[in-house]
């Protein structure tokens, strides 16, 4: 079926400016993409323009200046002071402390077990362990001076330890073996790193020395490779094969392992007071000495070369002591002299609220906002409402038996709640008031029933049951009214197959024309909701526990027991399957809501995912323990999960926020957020010029964009450029807006031509939202002139290979073009098969890949017409599909430019019999005649210029042709006005008659190309003709002063016939010779020539643009047609594919003139290349000739140097 586009209203216009600050102008509102109203618009340019970028850590409060801190795996954090005090916090709370000898200078926590290792100023080093069980506090004394660095390896039984004085002491923890003793360096160790194999480890002291040891062998551990830096080492981080390391002087250099020398190096405006990196090895942190800004300064290691320095500013409110990763996640924790740790999480956080906790097993829910309520039913027969807050209402709906409730369901009145229990019945109350007992039983099913939904106008409950049925109940009548079985044969088959599922139907869903049902045996069934008979059967391979189809009826989605979702496109006439790939279980539930078509899902891996059908891919993903079942209202703002616990039998529903329909701002994955939101600060302020492909799948909720939105609102096409080439995807929002829309919104150019350069590299038959969104904004594409257009519009006619007759004989003339509302082909619209042998001709078929507006006479039709008409890129009118369009076009609105040209005919004919008869007495009837010729002409250049007035006065046969009608009927009234009629301006008006006959030709194809010729001409001559007509009259005044007894209109028409090589002009004396002369060198002889030289390039420039004027002109003439059909504006817009069949012999003509062409060219440039070759080597023999100079005063000068020498 036909589908139409309806207007868009748009709102809230205040919210919205241009790119400029300004308020957009009613036309540039009124050009704004569909999908893109005020609200939204305003909205996103608030998001784009800049995050909130505060940051929320978690703080810990102490009274004791923190110098040392780290985070174990058992969540306590451990931090030392100068004091010597050493803490344990644990759930922000101080759960222990001891007081060391003297100041803590390192802390770290064992990985294996809870242990706590403490390098103090005096040289011990304190084990403490803090179980419940074992609180030993041990002290190692082996240094002589203080302990600045700890590093455990091998599951925490080896540590190394490094002093001021330069030894290091290899420790077995668990072994008696003594510590082994190493003395390389000759001043204090400030930094210590263990390599991630554990084989080496780094080492650097106060003198600038960086060491490399090995550690294969414990016994033999030796220095491998000796580093020195300018000034004193302050700290090192290992990085794989490279580190980075800080001086005294504050420069942070990153060297590399393998040649060792330094690859980069950054000064910075202090020294480093601490530094870690992330676990993931993407972030370093650094902590700079500052008596002013207390910050953390953040590198992106992998862009440490490329990319600046950014700050998350006051992290404390005095100097920062230390930073240290913590074990697990993407957090960070700090300490300050304010006595403080913060610990920093760069994560978006995603909260889930308790509704209710109970102590059964909840199996199955359902919720709506509009009646404020949860359902819930439980595996001992018990249905409970509940409000959406979680408060219990005084209402246990009775079931009689304790059976199970399988599945629930409201009618969509809103005016009843469906249970579906095991043992066979179907039980329905009143979803208001508080009755408790029910109001409707249905039991015709001989085995548990398994799922049931409501149709769309709430009359029909249909169920499935283990009973291999699938019944749809009356709710009205209360009766059973059909059921679906695999009883009889599927009569609409064929082939006596067997309707029905052979195992236990497992779901059922409705949708406004179709019944969709799934069963253990592995198939979907469609059925008729009309007439209840089966129309289509598809296999999953599976044992299927869900499906969900689109409300849109477009497609439909199977999970199973299978970890792959499978999603039929396109069911009902040539189905296409997609495997939606997310989920590590069996999938248990599906949901899909919406003209959107968002998907939610969840599987045995406790994973809630949020997808989008119409481009295949996961939006959000969501883990949370424990998770059994979910429910989505069709608000869709909250989403309700079950969860279930094994160990206490307790089920708990809580909600949690859905990001697509929340009011704050969301980041999803939720890694790094707050850089990524940092990332996207820089793009706008235009302080990076980098892209990061790590931020290519993350997206902005609840707007649903990604980079793409924000490297066009910035105007970064080179981003851009870089994102889509690393497989940036092409995005639509939750508005249906897409970046193309985006980028045109913005007047974008570049960055659309990216898009458009980008689409039209990749194959886009399936790809429904790229589709979708060019066919929106189809007229502003082509408006735009864009360079890239005519390259989509070639991969948007793809060629049909597929089942299609490679010969056969068309039935019209070619091309044969036809349209549908679907991408199916129907060859025999085209051709005859029964048609014999020796008659068929090889063809080709092509269809577009998107829709156009076809309707005609159409406001839709009108609009893309224009656009089409304004296009200056004459590229896109070579290409097929434009090409294909416009024949369509031209054969639909033929004969109205026939009909116009008759009625015009008509009147050329009686003006010219009036004038052939002007002189034989009174023409009262042919002029009463022409003035109703001339009043339908005068109502259809009203029904042009009503569309577009500037549309109307810019075409030259539209200004030509309303002079005609002023010219017409001045001349007419005058005629029947005055006593003594004459023949005024009859002249100049059979002049413009004539030339407005001369317009009509124009629907003829050999007349066009001759008229645009004409016009072309006309054009480029203009300037011709007034330089020679300024040189006539200077000639002709010449002439005046030259010679007596001439006038000066005189001497101008002979200088004209002089031009015409016809002149009069006396030779009687030096002067007029000396005219003529002049006057016949330059303008007949000069002049004439140019105007031939003229007329010839512009010949050779239209012949070389034929085909494009050729369909310009029939551009202008389909709209001229197209607005005659004034009482179709009010139709909506017909969108339909175009099918194009041609013989292929008329494709390859067309190549061939291409290829004389550039063969052409390719002869041409072979000359060039022949004297090119020529004048390089005259180039060479002069080359030549030089240097044999140079060598010859090279010579002569070293014989004067050796004679200056002898006679000194």
């Amino acid at each position: 079926m036909a589908k139409t586009v309806s207007e868009l209203s748009f709102v809230n216009a205040s919210l919205i400016e241009s790119r400029s600050g300004r308020r957009l102008s009613k036309k540039e509102d009124s050009e704004r993409p569909y999908g893109l109203s005020d609200k939204t618009l305003g909205h996103m340019l608030s998001v784009m323009q800049g995050f909130d970028m505060e940051l929320e850590p978690e703080k810990i409060q102490d009274y004791d200046n923190i110098t040392a801190v780290c985070h174990s795996n058992q969540e306590a954090i451990v931090g030392g002071c100068p004091s010597g005090l050493l803490i344990i916090w644990k759930n922000g709370n101080r759960a222990m402390h001891y007081n060391c000898r003297s100041s803590v200078n390192i802390v770290t926590h064992g990985q294996k077990h809870a242990r706590i290792y403490a390098g103090l100023e005096t040289g011990e080093i304190v084990r403490w362990a803090y179980t419940k069980d074992n609180n030993a506090l041990i002290e190692i004394t082996k240094h002589k001076a203080g302990v600045t660095h700890i590093i455990l390896f091998e599951e925490d039984t080896m540590m190394i330890s490094a002093s001021r004085d330069g030894k290091m002491y290899f420790w077995y923890l668990t072994a008696k073996k003594k510590p082994i003793e190493f003395h390389e360096h000759q001043s204090e160790i400030t930094s210590l790193q263990l390599h991630d194999d554990e084989t080496k480890f780094l080492t650097s002291s106060i003198d600038g020395e960086i060491l490399l040891w090995s550690l294969e062998i414990i016994e033999s551990i030796h220095v491998l490779h000796r580093f020195r830096g300018s000034y004193g080492i302050e700290h090192i981080e290992l990085n794989g094969n490279t580190f980075f390391a800080t001086d005294t002087k504050g420069i942070l250099a990153k060297w590399s392992l393998e040649d060792y020398s330094v690859l980069h190096s950054v000064e910075l405006p202090s020294k480093v007071v601490s530094m870690c990196k992330s676990n993931d090895r993407r972030y370093l942190f650094l902590i700079l000495q500052s008596a002013i800004e207390f910050s953390i300064k953040v590198v992106t290691i992998d862009k440490f070369e490329s990319e600046k320095i950014f700050t998350i500013p006051n992290a404390h409110t005095q100097q920062v002591n230390a930073v240290r990763a913590v074990p697990k996640g993407n957090k960070v924790i700090t300490s300050s002299k304010d006595g403080s740790i913060k610990i920093w999480d760069f994560d978006e956080k995603y909260d889930t609220y308790l509704v209710i906790n109970r102590n059964i097993d909840i199996n199955c829910i359902a919720a709506n906002e509009s009646l404020n309520l949860i359902v819930c039913g439980d595996t001992e027969g018990k249905v409970e409402m509940y409000t959406l807050g979680g408060k219990k209402l005084e209402r246990e709906l009775k079931t009689v038996t304790k059976c199970e409730i399988n599945t629930i369901a409201f009618t969509n009145d809103l005016k009843y709640v469906a249970v579906g229990c095991e043992d066979q019945r179907i039980l329905l109350w009143h979803a208001k008031g508080f009755a408790k007992e029910e109001w409707i039983v249905f039991k015709e099913h001989s085995e548990g029933i398994t799922s049931i939904c409501i149709s769309l106008d709430s009359r029909y409950l249909i169920s499935a049951s283990s009973d291999r049925t699938i019944k749809i109940f009356d709710i009205v009548y209360q009766r059973l009214e059909k059921t679906l079985s695999s009883n009889k044969s599927d009569d609409n088959s064929g082939r006596g197959e067997v309707a029905g599922h052979k195992k236990d139907v497992t779901d059922v869903k409705v949708t406004k024309n179709y019944i969709y049902s799934s069963g253990a045996d592995g198939f979907v069934i469609i059925w008729s909701i009309k007439t209840f008979a089966q129309l289509k059967k598809f296999e999953f391979g599976q044992e299927i526990t869900t499906l969900c189809p689109s409300i849109k009826e477009d497609c439909f989605a199977v999970g199973g027991k299978s970890n792959v979702i499978k999603i039929w496109w396109d069911f009902m006439h040539v189905p296409y399957v997609f495997d939606a790939e997310g989920h590590e279980g069996d999938v248990i539930r599906l949901i899909v809501y919406g003209e959107e078509n968002f998907m939610y899902s969840i599987a045995k891996d406790c994973c809630l995912k949020i997808w989008s059908l119409d481009q295949g891919l996961i939006l959000f993903s969501l883990k949370i323990d424990e998770m059994v079942n979910f429910y989505v209202p069709k608000e869709q703002r909250l989403i309700y999960v079950v969860l279930f616990s094994k160990e206490n039998n307790i089920s708990t529903i809580k909600k949690v926020q859905n990001p697509l329909f929340g009011d704050n701002i969301t980041i999803y994955p939720p890694h790094y957020s707050y850089f990524f939101k940092t990332y996207v600060k820089k793009i706008q302020s235009h302080e990076t010029k980098i892209y990061d492909s790590y931020w290519q799948d993350y997206m902005i909720f609840p707007h649903c964009v990604n980079l793409a939105y924000s490297f066009i609102f910035a105007n970064r096409p080179n981003l851009l450029k870089q994102s889509f080439a690393q497989g940036m995807k092409f995005l639509k929002s939750k508005a249906h807006e897409s970046p193309l829309s985006w980028a045109l919104f913005r007047n974008n150019s570049q960055c659309a031509d990216v898009i458009l350069k980008k689409l039209s590299k990749i194959s886009l038959k399936h790809q429904r939202v790229i589709i979708e969104a060019v066919e929106k904004e189809m007229n502003q594409l082509i408006s735009r002139n864009l360079t890239c257009l005519p390259l989509l519009y070639e991969n948007l006619f793809e060629v049909l290979t597929e089942n299609v007759d490679a010969a056969g004989k068309l039935k019209k003339k070619a091309p044969m073009i036809a349209i549908s509302d679907d991408r199916i082909l129907c060859q025999d619209d085209f051709f005859d098969r029964s048609s014999s042998l020796h008659k068929k001709e090889f063809l080709e078929f092509r269809m577009s890949l998107c829709r156009f507006q076809l309707e005609l006479g159409s406001i839709e039709s009108l609009k893309l017409l224009g656009s089409i008409t304004d296009c200056h890129n004459s590229e896109l009118f070579k290409t097929q599909l434009l090409k294909a369009f416009l024949t369509f076009k031209w054969r639909q609105n033929f004969y109205i430019l026939i009909l116009e040209t008759l009625l015009y005919c008509t009147n050329l004919t009686f003006l010219t019999i009036f004038v052939i008869n002007s002189k034989s007495g009174n023409q009262s009837g042919i002029l009463s005649i022409l003035l109703l010729l001339n009043s339908l002409n005068l109502i259809q250049n009203g029904t042009k210029c009503y569309y577009s007035i500037y549309r109307f006065f810019r075409s030259t046969w539209n200004i030509l042709d309303l002079c005609r009608l002023i010219l017409s009927f001045f001349f007419i009234f005058y005629q029947f006005t005055a006593e003594n009629p004459e023949d005024f301006g009859l002249e100049l008006l059979t002049l413009c008659y004539w030339l407005k006959a001369m317009g009509y030709f124009r629907i003829f194809n050999k007349y066009r190309y001759l008229l645009r010729v004409i016009m072309e001409i006309i054009k480029d001559m203009t300037p011709f003709f007034l330089i020679l007509f300024t040189s006539t009259i200077a000639f002709a005044i010449l002439l005046c002063v030259s010679q007596d007894g001439i006038s000066f209109y005189n001497s101008f028409v002979n200088l004209y016939l002089l031009d015409q090589t016809n002149f009069v002009i006396k030779l009687d004396s030096f002067e007029n010779d000396i005219v003529f002369f002049l006057a016949s060198l330059l303008n007949p002889i000069i002049m004439l020539n140019l105007l031939i030289a003229i007329m010839g390039d512009t010949y050779d420039r239209v012949q070389e643009d034929q085909i494009v004027a050729d369909y310009r002109e029939m551009t202008e003439l389909i709209l001229e047609a197209e607005y005659l059909a004034f009482w179709r504006r009010s139709n909506k817009g017909l969108l339909m594919y175009i099918t194009r069949c041609d013989y292929m012999r008329n494709l390859n003509l067309e190549k061939n003139q291409w290829m004389g062409k550039i063969k052409a060219v390719k002869k041409s440039l072979q000359i060039l290349e022949g004297k090119f070759k020529s004048t390089s080597r005259t180039i060479d023999s002069v080359q030549f000739n030089l240097l044999d100079r140079f060598n010859e005063v090279v010579t002569q000068s070293s014989i004067l140097s050796k004679r200056l020498k002898d006679i000194k």
